[in-house]
């Protein structure tokens, strides 16, 4: 398992806005010791975060997926999770808090509270992010779930990584959203094509052999 602190949490987020473009804040830094996700008795601060960014982080000007699709993983700085990270070949949004049913519940509106995600179905059983929207800026935080809790995925929440007002106040949560990892295993590749036996290619041989002399004796009648 190589689940770190990169910097400490105070820092973990400034340093890694840089990674993430131009996009981000400069009047909000998101902190990855805001966010918390409980496994068993325990909790964990996200490993890692970026932003704020301004807009949003879903829907058809959303960012959220070009900004976690362009991180590469594989360098020192995202060596934080528990898988290989040159396997993760993309992210899928699973869920809105501000969407019924969707399974992703969390204390929207306000600046801080608990978030939870059904996971019953076993949908996020890796890395994921959440990521918090609020007034018009979205942070998105890192998480592994190493431990695969099929039960349900819970933590909790600060926006004042998020968005702020002039008087530096944290804003409330307008929604959280869900994303996980897709993954490829190394070993994956081409399915391997059987090679036929030496024996097998010689009765063959023979028997295209046969079938020619067959075919020439025929033309001769």
């Amino acid at each position: 398992m190589k689940i770190r602190s990169l910097l400490g949490a105070s820092l973990l987020g400034a340093s890694l806005i840089g990674l993430s473009g131009a996009g981000a804040s400069a009047a909000t830094q998101c902190n990855a010791g805001t966010v918390s996700f409980s496994l068993g008795a325990s909790g964990q601060d996200a490993l890692a975060c970026i932003g704020s960014f301004s807009g949003n982080d879903t829907g058809a000007q959303g960012t959220l997926l070009s900004e976690l699709n362009s991180i590469d993983f594989t360098s020192s700085e995202w060596d934080i999770f528990s898988i290989d990270e040159s396997t993760i070949s993309g992210w899928e949004i699973l869920a809105k808090s501000d969407d019924a049913g969707s399974g992703l519940i969390s204390n929207n509106g306000g600046t801080a509270g608990a978030w939870s995600f059904n996971n019953t179905d076993g949908d996020i059983d890796g890395p994921f992010v959440l990521s918090l929207k609020a007034s018009n800026s979205w942070s998105a935080y890192f998480f592994d779930n190493y431990q695969q809790a099929t039960a349900a995925l819970v933590g909790t929440f600060e926006t004042d990584g998020v968005s702020t007002n002039n008087r530096g106040r944290a804003q409330g949560l307008s929604h959280a959203t869900i994303a996980r990892a897709i993954f490829t295993p190394k070993d994956s590749g081409p399915a391997s094509q059987e090679i036929p036996e030496p024996g097998a290619v010689a009765a063959l041989g023979l028997f295209a052999l046969g079938t020619v002399r067959t075919l020439k004796k025929r033309t001769l009648q």
